[in-house]
């Protein structure tokens, strides 16, 4: 769940959002970044929320940079207030960027090293997904990665019975929504010429998961 802030010194709006997971998961998910890019990798984050990991993220790796996204414009305006209030320099303002779009990649300037998706594929539709390994396919350097945190389901069996009841109360909120199997995420990957890379175990029953091209694809 996602509040507004009180207000802004001197009676200006303010337009951050606060979601109260990120400072639990915000530091586990700080130290997986740093050992899988470079300090001063550049960074795409897709479906950025509230924008509170981007700059916190960003202020313990000043050397980042780190774009953010997301398709909401009210959580574009939430990034933004983010980005304003802290100060950060290498965070960069949101791009509108829609997963689910025709070649949605087209409005990114840069191949990141590094594509990262915070708490996504459970509250998207599964073309949403599909659009984003397609995505990364056609973005991402050669040695980039994608790295996809949250709840997952393995051969169809949750981690937890606190996922079990996540994903039902995901899907009760919406039928397109839930925890997605790794199984069906590599395989989606494989069709874009990508592969699972790593499976990193998180607190709270999380995982981040890792994907990179397979050089072997054909095509």
């Amino acid at each position: 769940m996602k509040h507004q802030s009180e207000g802004a010194p001197g009676g200006r709006a303010d337009f951050r959002l606060h979601a109260p997971a990120t400072a639990r998961n915000r530091d586990a998910i700080l130290e997986k970044v740093g050992a899988l890019v470079a300090g001063d990798a550049r960074v795409l984050e897709i479906g950025s929320g509230t924008g509170e990991h981007a700059v916190h993220i960003a202020r313990q790796m000043p050397d980042l940079l780190w774009q953010t996204s997301d398709p909401d414009p009210t959580m574009r305006a939430s990034i933004q207030a983010w980005i304003d209030h802290t100060g950060v320099t290498n965070v960069r303002e949101p791009l509108s960027l829609d997963c689910a779009a025709e070649a949605w990649w087209r409005d990114v300037d840069f191949q990141p090293e590094l594509m990262i998706a915070i708490n996504f594929t459970h509250i998207v539709p599964t073309d949403c997904i599909d659009g984003l390994l397609a995505g990364a396919s056609a973005l991402m350097r050669a040695d980039g990665l994608l790295a996809l945190y949250g709840a997952f389901t393995f051969n169809g069996v949750y981690s937890a019975a606190s996922n079990r009841s996540f994903d039902r109360m995901l899907r009760q909120q919406n039928a397109a929504w839930g925890l997605r199997d790794l199984n069906d995420i590599s395989a989606g990957a494989n069709r874009h010429g990508l592969k699972l890379d790593q499976i990193i175990a998180m607190p709270s029953n999380n995982h981040m998961v890792t994907l990179k091209r397979d050089q072997g694809a054909s095509g």
